[in-house]
């Protein structure tokens, strides 16, 4: 669920293959990353139903160990036209961090449980006052981060945090 950076040294008979996880890009679905010319913004794309967009920049150029993640509001402005009509994107910050820091919280291995309460959706499709209702693969839940935990929710399980925080997730491939 990492963006994985692979480098490759080819100067010598056998090529050698560094392999670095950058957590501070957030966990999803990933289908692809890419890079932009500053060598600092990457745009992620999510797999999947009910999954969103994301931009990462880092906080150096050509260095993707630390930086800020953010997901897309899709803000319909036309429904004019057979691709969808047109929007405005917004970009909500989801935290920054560095993949260190995270590494050190992913090897404490935390439950979905320590980072988010959950509410059973109410007969009217509602959540109980204090819970937000998300769309996700499996359906709504009804969910709050707990206080402090908001690092944790941004960078391992991105997708519900961004939908928490108002980006659209309802993006499909």
């Amino acid at each position: 669920g990492y963006i994985p950076e692979v480098t490759v040294d080819g100067t010598a008979a056998t090529p050698t293959y560094n392999y670095t996880k950058h957590f501070s890009m957030g966990r999803g679905a990933w289908e692809l990353a890419y890079v932009m010319p500053d060598e600092k913004t990457a745009y992620l794309s999510d797999d999947g139903t009910n999954v969103g967009f994301y931009m990462y920049v880092a906080d150096t150029a050509r260095d993707l160990s630390a930086g800020t993640l953010y997901a897309a509001k899709w803000i319909q402005t036309s429904a004019v036209n057979t691709n969808g009509g047109s929007a405005d994107i917004q970009w909500i910050k989801l935290g920054h961090a560095t993949d260190a820091e995270l590494k050190a919280i992913v090897a404490a291995e935390p439950k979905f449980s320590d980072i988010f309460d959950a509410s059973d959706v109410q007969a009217d499709n509602t959540c109980l006052a204090g819970f937000t209702s998300i769309n996700t693969a499996n359906g709504q839940e009804c969910l709050a981060v707990i206080a402090g935990k908001e690092t944790e929710a941004a960078f391992l399980e991105t997708r519900r945090y961004a939908a928490l925080l108002g980006a659209t997730t309802e993006f499909r491939k």
